[in-house]
């Protein structure tokens, strides 16, 4: 009887390719199965805000300034022209904001996959099978089901990319004034897409620091330049900043240490550990503790080059910067407190730059020689703690997809229902479990637009399936 051993080493090689490949495509899977089952297939929250913007570009009227104007401190210029062109294109059928989501988190995956095997190559090591898979499973998580299942939340995707093809510009191993300006136009995309943005100029400039540490030629110009057009960026995105929209306001703004540190550790630690709070806090600091030990061991022993590192320790600073960022206007007693991230699970999807980033530092402990200095890169069981960490995130990936999929299930059945009331029932006013809970507005000249124009649920299909639904129900109910 055969095993994989006596194989050919070409033979075990296509074993294991084939192999990491099927189990990188099964997270993919799963993903493609919940999202055709339970994507939000109506207006939901927020957007109920965005149909006034609709309705004057339907009359045809682009209004510019309000394609610029904040919404909750982000400037979504970008992901609202996305939408827009998508509404207008496709009468506001949800599949295509969704769809886009999932392709946009595919690219991202791509891009990770990407700087990890360059990265590998670099220091003259190989990337293990094992890695992808868990990369797999990290990315394409359930626990993010708000930001895959709500076309709305392209914002975050949009900016997540633009942030991970910046770092790769700048990570260029023959890096130019192309690769700096590719990088800019990345970083403006990515600040007029979603708040992470503004942190993305500083995760970039540590990439460009850690170069010019290391002797790279003409970084200093590019620190300077960089610094310059992050300042100029910032002053634009500040322009007409009114504080009477802030949510909160300056004075309510969290700014004691103590808590914001608890906050950034659940932050960063639901990216694996999203099905339970304290669970959370342990993942985060254990894995903030873990990153600045390895990384002290790296920057010692010099055997990695910076290009190789920067990104994925940019990714990393990105995370902890935008949890703080975060924290500050989230971690209020009366939003949550430091457990506020359980309540808006769309953050789970910038968690994970941490992660990925620790991805890479567990390849690097993998490789036959040790990459850093000090007890963790030399002691001879090196290679098997790198090994068991990769198995610990997938098993808590793993978790936090499940609890992530029993969210968006509860979530579709209790918002469904209430949809479906809307339709049959044909209410002049959107239900408060449909609309966002703080606005108390129940928007009827927009829901009367979208019943003119036979838009999104009011197209003429669109409608007759959801009162299909609705008899079906009705007709499997206990009463009849």
């Amino acid at each position: 009887m055969y095993i994989i051993q006596d194989l050919p080493a070409t033979v075990r090689s296509r074993i294991r390719f084939f192999g990491g490949l099927l189990a990188c495509a099964l997270p993919f899977g799963a993903l493609l199965w919940a999202s055709s089952r339970y994507y939000i297939n109506y207006p939901h929250s927020d957007e109920w805000l965005f149909i006034p913007l609709v309705e004057k570009v339907w009359n045809g009227t682009i209004p510019w300034q309000e394609l610029y104007s904040l919404h909750n401190n982000h400037r979504l210029f970008l992901p609202r022209a996305v939408l827009l062109a998508l509404i207008r294109w496709t009468d506001w059928d949800h599949r295509y904001p969704v769809g886009a989501n999932i392709i946009l988190g595919a690219l991202i995956f791509g891009m990770a996959v990407f700087m990890l095997f360059r990265s590998m190559r670099r220091v003259g090591g190989i990337v293990p099978w094992a890695a992808l898979p868990v990369l797999s499973i990290l990315m394409f998580s359930l626990s993010q089901w708000l930001n895959w299942e709500w076309g709305w939340q392209i914002q975050i995707w949009m900016a997540v990319l633009a942030v991970y093809i910046g770092l790769a510009m700048l990570s260029s191993e023959s890096l130019g004034w192309g690769h700096v300006c590719i990088a800019f136009i990345c970083g403006v995309a990515a600040t007029y897409s979603f708040g992470i943005g503004i942190v993305y100029w500083g995760g970039a400039f540590i990439v460009l620091a850690m170069r010019h540490g290391r002797g790279a030629p003409r970084c200093w110009a590019y620190l300077v330049l960089w610094l310059i057009g992050a300042f100029a960026v910032y002053g634009f995105y500040c322009w007409d900043f009114n504080q009477d929209v802030v949510r909160p306001p300056a004075h309510l703004i969290q700014a004691n240490p103590v808590v914001l540190a608890g906050y950034a550790a659940v932050y960063i630690g639901a990216g694996i550990a999203y099905f339970r709070p304290w669970a959370a806090l342990i993942a985060g600091a254990i894995g903030l503790l873990f990153a600045a030990w390895a990384h002290a061991g790296l920057w010692r022993a010099r055997r990695v080059p910076p290009e190789a590192l920067a990104p994925f320790t940019a990714l990393m600073c990105i995370s902890v910067g935008s949890a703080l960022m975060t924290g500050m206007a989230r971690a209020r007693p009366e939003v949550g407190g430091i457990w506020q991230v359980f309540n808006a699970p769309r953050y789970i999807t910038i968690s994970i730059l941490f992660w990925t980033g620790i991805v890479f530092l567990f390849t690097l402990m993998l490789q036959k020689r040790p990459m850093g200095d000090g007890w963790l890169w030399a002691h001879r069981w090196r290679r098997s703690i790198g090994g068991l960490g990769l198995l610990i995130m997938a098993a808590c990936a793993l978790l936090s997809s499940r609890q992530g999929y029993y969210n968006l299930d509860e979530h579709h059945k209790v918002y469904t229902s209430e949809v479906q009331r809307m339709i049959v029932q044909g209410l002049d006013e959107v239900p408060p479990r449909v609309r966002n809970p703080f606005v108390d507005y129940g928007f009827p000249g927009e829901l009367a637009f979208l019943k003119r124009r036979h838009l999104s649920i009011y197209q003429p299909a669109t409608e007759l399936r959801w009162r299909q639904m609705s008899d079906a129900a009705t007709s499997h109910s206990p009463d009849n």
